[in-house]
């Protein structure tokens, strides 16, 4: 649930780095 938040907001960038959001 975080991890679609961070690549919405946070992280413009998201696209980069979606395995790093899952796994943390």
């Amino acid at each position: 649930r975080k991890l679609k938040v961070y690549a919405g907001q946070e992280h413009p960038h998201g696209a980069q780095q979606p395995k790093t959001l899952t796994l943390a």
